[in-house]
């Protein structure tokens, strides 16, 4: 509330000069400049102060520094506005000059009620010292009607602070409020990261193998469709290879299925980083993988399996302190114009079928199939048979 009491601060110099003017043929000129210089004065500071503390971080506005201005600020008020009630109290003034001061007070009063109603300590303070010294000197009075004006100050006072307080109640409740919303948007906030974190690994888990983190089989075949419709529309080429690790079986034999765990694992990584980024790298099944190329010729795909049949002969594999050494049989076809995904899958099925059989660790495409092999049907029963 401090901090937004700008407009009421700009009000106060308006009641000063107003109860100048009607002040000034009943009190003595010099003595009525004094204070209200001096009320100007408290007024200029409290706009400073006022000033930097709106213009501070809210993290610095509870500091200690600025309650202590609040209280001197406040201080320096009260002792302004007591020195106008003593001044009328004191240079025997008429009644009409002390009902002006009062009800000067009283607007005094309720701004710094709504002013300072966050720090109740303030408002005790500044209420007590300028309605107890007046309220005092009106009931040590002789005059009846003086004396009822005291006992009506003292009201006043009653009044300004229980309207404070209550202010300083609505205050803090809407402040409790504006926390308890403020923590409940950040739960939210923090919910909903947590759920879309959450639906992006569950989406993740639907077409990524888990082992490995490459495409499952699933999602080969959706993106191998993408990459089909592709090719036929913009009429570029496009390669499909599968790939078959040798002797995978012997691996988990001899070291332990965590160790095979391990080779599929790095198998994996040498191939995204060997092939380009808009390849498609997956894992088709157990140790067999899968890779579409877009925008490829067969020439070209058959450069780029063969460097990575070579990079896995050479990667050294160690597994505590036992390196395991294995190879990579590869084989490549170039998708046809108007056929099924199905059957170039099987062409690349059917030369990995041969890569196998001639010795593997290798890289064999479709037009190196042996002349023997006139079916997919016979390609299908000798790699059931092997």
């Amino acid at each position: 509330m401090y901090d937004m009491s700008a407009s009421l601060i700009f009000l106060e110099p308006v009641g000063y000069v107003l109860v100048a003017r009607l002040l000034w043929h009943d009190l003595a000129h010099d003595l009525l400049s004094y204070w209200i210089s001096a009320l100007f004065l408290s007024w200029l500071f409290g706009l400073i102060t006022n000033r930097r503390f709106t213009l501070c971080k809210p993290e610095e506005k509870a500091h200690s520094q600025w309650l202590s201005l609040k209280y001197f600020h406040a201080s320096l008020c009260s002792i302004s506005m007591t020195a106008g009630s003593m001044l009328v109290m004191l240079t025997d003034a008429s009644t009409t000059s002390i009902l002006v001061v009062c009800m000067f007070l009283s607007m005094a009063s309720a701004i710094t009620s709504i002013i300072y109603s966050a720090v109740r300590g303030v408002l005790a303070l500044y209420n007590a010292m300028i309605w107890l010294p007046m309220s005092v000197m009106l009931l040590m009075r002789d005059d009846e009607f003086l004396m009822t004006l005291g006992i009506g100050c003292l009201v006043c006072m009653a009044a300004m602070l229980l309207i404070g307080q209550r202010l300083n109640q609505y205050l803090i409740a809407g402040f409790d409020s504006r926390v308890a919303h403020s923590q409940a948007v950040q739960k939210l906030a923090t919910s909903k990261s947590k759920l879309e974190k959450a639906l992006i690994a569950t989406r993740g888990l639907a077409f990524r193998d888990e082992l490995t983190g490459l495409y499952n089989r699933r999602q080969l075949w959706t993106r191998m469709e993408q990459e089909q419709a592709r090719s036929e529309a913009m009429r570029h080429p496009l390669c499909f290879a599968l790939m078959d690790l040798d002797h995978f079986k012997q691996i988990n034999d001899q070291f332990g299925h965590p160790a095979g765990d391990v080779v599929l694992k790095t198998i994996a990584q040498l191939a995204l980083e060997e092939f380009r980024d808009r390849d498609v790298v997956s894992r088709y099944g157990g140790e067999e993988f899968a890779v579409i190329l877009p925008k490829t010729s067969l020439s070209e795909a058959e450069s780029s399996v063969q460097r990575f049949c070579k990079r896995v002969a050479e990667a050294h594999i160690v597994l505590e302190d036992s390196p395991i050494q294995t190879t990579i049989s590869i084989g490549v076809t170039q998708y046809r114009r108007g056929e099924q995904i199905k059957d170039t899958i099987a062409r690349a099925d059917q030369a990995l079928y041969h890569a196998k059989r001639k010795g593997r660790n290798q890289v064999m495409s479709d037009f190196d199939v042996l002349n023997g092999l006139t079916s997919l049907d016979e390609v299908t029963i000798r790699l059931d048979k092997d």
